[in-house]
C-alpha cells in the first residue's frame, strides 16, 4: 500500500470516527433537552439542522486537508525526481545501451 493510500485511509477513518462522536453527542443532548422540555420541537429542528451543517463543514475541511496532503506528497516526489543528478541518468543510459 502506498504512502498516499495509507494517509488517505487513516484520514477517512479519523473523519468517520469524529463524525460519529460529534453527531452522537450533539443529537443525544438535543434529544435529552426535548424529553426534559428544555427546548421546543421547532428549536430542536433548528438545532438538528445546524448540527448537520456544522458536520458537513468540518468534514469538508478534513477532506480538503487530505487532498492538500496528497498533493504535497506528489509534489515532493516530483521535486526529488527533478533534483536527480543528470550524470547518473546519463551513466544509466550508457550502461543500458551497451
Amino acid at each position: 500500500m502506498s504512502k498516499y493510500s495509507e494517509d488517505n485511509f487513516f484520514i477517512s477513518l479519523l473523519d468517520g470516527f469524529l463524525i460519529l462522536i460529534r453527531d452522537g453527542i450533539a443529537y443525544f443532548v438535543l434529544i435529552m433537552m426535548v424529553i426534559n422540555n428544555e427546548i421546543a420541537i421547532d428549536d430542536f429542528v433548528l438545532y438538528f439542522s445546524s448540527v448537520g451543517a456544522f458536520t458537513g463543514t468540518l468534514s469538508s475541511i478534513i477532506n480538503q486537508f487530505a487532498s492538500l496532503n496528497a498533493t504535497s506528497l506528489i509534489t515532493c516526489d516530483l521535486r526529488d525526481f527533478l533534483d536527480y543528478p543528470e550524470k547518473k541518468i546519463a551513466q544509466k543510459r550508457k550502461k543500458t545501451m551497451i
